[in-house]
């Protein structure tokens, strides 16, 4: 990066600067900021579009179907579902791009802030001793993510490193494990934090969360379960050994304007109108053309209705007949989250899901399609075909048409214009209370304690009931240790109603051995082995002779 330090408009002698946190830019606390915040807009990055794309389109819950003329992009979303990716397909390749780019990153400010004294800008060795931890655990974080998605890459830990061969899954998870056990003692509490610092900065509690995940998923790492180890781990997260948090009491108080005050939050990324925005995104991506005369918000324009929802039923109201996937069925009708989203005013609203017929914000005019439904009344479905021209089969992703999908009200939500001082407040988040309290109760599950299992499945998700349905015995919405098979599809339903659209998907299903073993809608049949790992990218086999292709890809 090239940072040029101009006095007036007239002055052509600059000093050019070739690295982020040159010594000579850095010269005080606001320009140290800087620096430290390239590291943190550039992990926010990673768990972007290149994170999703891998994690939930090429899993059972989100789809991504060919609308008409729309949506086939060269038949990549087709790929992805169906587990044909190569490696010059950006779903597969993008994660290396964004990660490899916050390693750069860190590993240049790395270089640099040995060097510069802080006594200068009035901060103590303390600070930079923290500084250098935040952006150590930043950089684990940029190599959870390779390790998660390409298993063997190579480990560069500095800027002048020439090109090197990859390090072996193993070497990838030891040295993350390494970065996260030697920062921990110079990062706070989030209590020793001023707010908001304790929830966008990287704390205790943020690095023993991502070693949580680590641990919880090393069978498919390193192939060796950890389940003890991250039980042990996620109990202290959970005591408070960390850093005090709690469950939010709404399943949408850790989404909404003012989720920076939900205890459930262990990180977000920050979001702020004109400055860090990625509602747009979030909304863009899954939204129909007109949802925004619906959420009343003329914010950030019109959807471009990509992705939804994977069907639970056929266009004759048939359910369908999968184990996994069928998103929308997996949730109770008593559940609040299934209700449809209505605003309720002050920055409040219900429901996770636009569904069947669309109204405006005003609750009377009625949308109307633009496309195969132009000029008639809008109505979202759970399913895939091409009714609009007679034809009710269900069974591809190709046939889907403007309405095809549910949609997901939840990451960085809409709000109208009425009350525009809502909009674009509320943060990604990252790390959730709730992650751990279901990680906990895998591992109980898996450690034979069943009924400790449910109980803090439980303790979680009450809160999606209202109290009389909760407590009413025949309607048997509290998970049972009878109810928790070994197959793990009741532990993966949770998971999935709980971070649905949150990027994990792919990840529980290699954890539990179902991600290329399984079936779902237009997934049908296994994919081989090799498919739980992507390719490396073309473009970085041509920039690096050393690395040698992913077993299978070749």
């Amino acid at each position: 990066m090239l940072l040029v330090t101009a006095n007036s408009c007239t002055d052509l002698s600059e000093d050019m600067y070739d690295r982020v946190g040159s010594g000579n830019f850095v010269q005080k606390k606001d320009n140290l900021m800087q620096v430290i915040g390239s590291v943190y807009a550039k992990a926010h990055n990673t768990t972007l579009i290149s994170w999703f794309f891998p994690q939930e389109l090429t899993a059972d819950q989100i789809l991504t179907p060919t609308r008409g003329i729309h949506g086939y992009n060269a038949g990549e979303y087709l790929r992805l579902n169906q587990h044909n990716w190569s490696n010059l397909d950006r779903g597969a390749t993008m994660a290396w791009t964004e990660n490899y780019q916050l390693i750069g990153f860190a590993n240049h400010v790395l270089a640099e802030l040995p060097g510069t004294d802080y006594t200068k800008l009035g901060l103590t060795d303390a600070d930079k001793k923290r500084h250098m931890a935040e952006i150590r655990t930043l950089r684990a974080y940029g190599y959870w993510h390779l390790l998660e998605i390409y298993g063997e890459v190579p480990i560069v830990t500095s800027v002048e490193e020439p090109v090197k061969a990859k390090n072996t899954d193993q070497e990838v998870f030891d040295f993350v494990v390494k970065e996260l056990n030697e920062t921990l003692p110079d990062l706070p509490l989030k209590s020793e934090t001023a707010p908001p610092q304790g929830l966008y900065r990287v704390t205790k509690a943020f690095n023993r969360f991502l070693l949580m995940r680590l641990l919880f998923n090393s069978e498919a790492y390193i192939r060796k379960p950890m389940y003890d180890e991250t039980r042990k781990l996620a109990d202290e997260i959970v005591s408070g050994v960390y850093g005090q948090y709690a469950l939010d009491n709404t399943w949408n108080g850790p989404f909404t304007h003012n989720n920076a005050n939900s205890g459930e939050l262990i990180f977000a990324f920050p979001i702020e109108k004109g400055q860090r925005d990625e509602k747009g995104w979030w909304f863009g991506g899954f939204h129909h053309y007109q949802s925004h005369l619906t959420f009343g918000s003329s914010y950030g324009g019109a959807g471009w209705n990509g992705w939804g929802l994977a069907p639970s039923i056929t266009a004759k109201g048939e359910k369908l007949n999968y184990k996994l996937g069928m998103p929308f069925s997996r949730y109770h009708a008593k559940d609040l989250r299934k209700k449809p989203w209505n605003y309720l005013g002050n920055g409040n609203f219900e429901g996770m899901f636009l569904q069947g017929l669309q109204l405006a914000f005003n609750k009377k005019d009625t949308i109307r399609g633009v496309e195969e439904y132009k000029g008639r009344p809008l109505v979202l479905v759970d399913y895939v075909a091409r009714t609009s021209e007679g034809d009710a089969a269900s069974g591809s992703m190709l046939k889907g048409e403007e309405n095809t999908g549910i949609r997901p009200v939840k990451v960085c939500p809409v709000f109208p214009d009425v009350e525009s001082q809502f909009e674009a407040q509320a943060d990604q988040p990252e790390m959730r209370l709730a992650e751990v309290y279901l990680t906990l109760a895998e591992c109980e599950l898996r450690l034979g304690n069943k009924e400790r299992a449910a109980d803090l499945i439980n303790t979680l998700i009450k809160r999606n009931y209202a109290a009389a349905d909760w407590g009413n015995a025949a309607l048997a919405l509290p998970v049972t240790a009878a109810g928790l098979d070994a197959g793990g599809y009741r532990m993966l339903e949770e998971w999935g109603k709980e971070f649905i659209m949150e990027g994990r998907r792919r990840t529980d299903l290699i954890r539990w051995n179902k991600y290329t073993t399984d079936l779902w809608f237009d997934h049908n049949e296994p994919s081989a082995a090799f498919r739980n790992r992507m390719p490396i990218p073309f473009f970085a086999m041509n920039a690096n002779p050393l690395l040698i292709q992913t077993n299978g890809y070749n």
